[in-house]
This record gives C-alpha cells, sequence and structure tokens, in this order.
C-alpha cells in the first residue's frame, strides 16, 4: 500500500447517513510515476451506489507518495479500501430514539 501525501476524504453524504448505509468500499487506483491518480475503479461495492460514487470520488483526488521498486517509479495499481460506518447508526427517518 503506498502512503499518501493527501489523503481520500470521502464525503459521506446526509441522505446515505440517514438511510444507514454503511459499507467498505474497494477501489482500484492506478497511481502513475509522480504518485498522482492516472484512474479509479470500482473494485468491490459496499452495496450502495451512493457510498461507492463518493469513494471513488475521494480516491481520485488523493495525491500518493510514488511508489518504489528497485529505486524507479513505475506506474502502480493498488486497492484501496474506503469505510463508511456510522457510530452509533441513526434511526431510521421518521423515527426518534
Amino acid at each position: 500500500m503506498p502512503s499518501y501525501v493527501v489523503p481520500p476524504s470521502p464525503v459521506y453524504l446526509p441522505v446515505s447517513q440517514r438511510q444507514n448505509e454503511e459499507g467498505l468500499v474497494m477501489v482500484r487506483v492506478l497511481i502513475n510515476v509522480s504518485g498522482e491518480v492516472e484512474g479509479v475503479g470500482l473494485h468491490k461495492s459496499s452495496g450502495f451506489s451512493r457510498l461507492d460514487d463518493s469513494a471513488l470520488a475521494a480516491v481520485a483526488k488523493a495525491k500518493f507518495q510514488p511508489f518504489r521498486s528497485s529505486s524507479a517509479a513505475p506506474r502502480a495499481t493498488f486497492l484501496v479500501p474506503v469505510q463508511f460506518q456510522l457510530d452509533p447508526p441513526l434511526p431510521p427517518a421518521g423515527e426518534s430514539q
């Protein structure tokens, strides 16, 4: 796993929080020799498209330390986990605690 210069900062949309959408998104990211993101793709869905889209957008804006292999900095592909978790879960809309 590469190191971040600017880590992903996913937005946990209020509608997703109200609907108690949680899950792990695995994002496949291609990093160029400068550590910039060249492309992202969904490797494993959380089961919620809003969370998946937020994770993809956040990883696309991240900046990484260039990956070093034998003193060279090649392009590299990694999986980046993005976890969405409510703590504690919110009550469903229309219910009070």
